[in-house]
């Protein structure tokens, strides 16, 4: 072997051994570079929350030199509210927001720096600020934000003042506007906001004071909305949801039990018969209220009577809604027919409900979702007769009241159908009317 080949072996040998040190490395640093990869998010949620806590001390440092009288109160409030939108500007919605949101109604509860108008003014400066920035972005979570601000503050605000209609247009208007955005957010948020502006406070402190000119605002909120839906947006479940609640609230503040039960139970019909879709929704729900409204026989069995009307108007591809219409029907006859029991009181609920299971099965081959009704009221009844008529009534009642639950059990059993008893799909529940 001449020298030249020894130096081609002795060349080609040291690029193999180059090749398996180069392949060792990069398996050996693999485990390495893996687990700094993984460790990555933390340390970055880590700086975000430390970023987070430095800001929020930030606007402490304001609030204590207010306190040391070193500035005014309300520079102090102008100042932090400068500072919250910096930080919106910068980036930092969420720690901003809760900022801007802490500070608008301590300056309103705690300080009384500021009444009610002025609180939900600044509020509407730093929602606008929000939606500016979602809008630029395309972020929805800077609007989300904006409708989370307004529902907390505004129903503080309500609470502590006592003064209703700012807080109240405060959130319509956020409501509105952000269900008008052009935004990856669906059109349900101005209900969805308004729903929990008026269950957090908004509503109860309304009822409360009893204030004519929120009832008024009500009313005319309620019927701009709706007006809206049925001319230009029959879809938008959000808005209708809002004018919906505005009128209930309206209507509740306003009318007496009796009346308020009956004219809900209308309602709920004309809900039935409207075009828009996103109101036609609402016709269960307007039944379900009227029926938590009725307190006297009289009541109950309007309600009954107008929301098997509805069930008639009421698509046969809503098989939620019409479930929940024959839950209503059921439950206002059974409290109807049970005011006055002639017999024993045990035994009259009993003999309602095999009654009613007898009913409902008898027309679940025309009706279909009678039979999930059926169902839950068999159920109901044999828990009754456990904890009710096994337990207070006498030998003979209990002999009775077995003798109608079997005979119910024995109906039901016999209208089942091997092929024929199948659930109708639920996913038809989404589409109303």
């Amino acid at each position: 072997m001449d020298n030249a080949e020894l130096e081609a072996r002795v060349a080609h040998l040291e690029t193999v051994v180059a090749a398996i040190q180069a392949r060792l490395a990069m398996d050996a640093a693999a485990p390495i570079e893996a687990a700094v990869a993984e460790e990555s998010p933390r340390e970055d949620w880590l700086r975000r929350a430390g970023a987070s806590v430095l800001i929020v001390g930030g606007a402490y440092v304001l609030r204590a030199l207010t306190e040391l009288a070193v500035i005014t109160d309300i520079t102090g409030v102008f100042l932090g509210l400068a500072y919250a939108l910096f930080w919106i500007w910068r980036g930092r919605t969420v720690v901003a927001a809760g900022i801007a949101g802490a500070l608008i109604w301590e300056a309103t509860a705690r300080f009384e720096i500021l009444n009610a108008p002025a609180a939900c003014a600044l509020l509407l400066l730093v929602v606008v600020a929000l939606l500016l920035r979602a809008i630029h972005l395309q972020r929805d979570v800077d609007a989300w934000l904006a409708l989370g601000m307004t529902v907390v503050t505004c129903t503080g605000i309500a609470i502590v003042t006592k003064e209703l209609l700012p807080p109240m247009l405060a959130v319509a208007v956020t409501g509105l506007i952000v269900s008008r955005l052009r935004l990856d957010l669906p059109s349900a948020a101005t209900g969805l906001l308004t729903v929990a502006s008026t269950m957090l406070g908004l509503g109860g402190a309304m009822l409360l004071a009893r204030s004519t000119t929120v009832i008024a605002a009500c009313f005319i909120f309620a019927v701009m909305a709706l007006a809206v839906v049925l001319a230009k947006s029959p879809h938008d479940i959000g808005l209708a949801a809002s004018g919906a609640i505005a009128l209930a609230l309206g209507t509740f503040a306003t009318l007496q039990t009796l009346p308020l039960a009956i004219v809900w139970a209308l309602i709920a019909c004309a809900a039935a018969r409207i075009p828009s879709p996103a109101i036609r929704v609402q016709a269960a729900l307007w039944s379900v209220a009227a029926a938590l409204a009725a307190h006297v026989p009289i009541a109950l069995l309007v309600v009954c009577a107008l929301s098997l009307l509805t069930l008639k108007w009421t698509s046969r591809d809503a098989f939620a809604a019409r479930v929940t219409l024959l839950f209503v029907i059921t439950a206002t006859a059974f409290f109807a027919a049970s005011w006055s029991p002639l017999v024993s009181p045990a035994l009259t609920r009993t003999f309602l409900i095999a009654l009613g299971i007898v009913v409902l099965y008898a027309i679940s081959p025309r009706m279909p979702e009678a039979k999930l009704v059926g169902r839950v009221l068999l159920i109901i009844g044999g828990l009754k007769l456990i904890a009710e008529d096994l337990r207070t009534s006498p030998a003979l009642l209990i002999v009775v009241a077995l003798a109608m639950y079997g005979g119910a059990l024995t109906f039901a059993a016999s209208r089942r159908s091997s092929r024929g008893d199948v659930t109708p799909d639920m996913g038809a529940s989404a589409r109303i009317g």
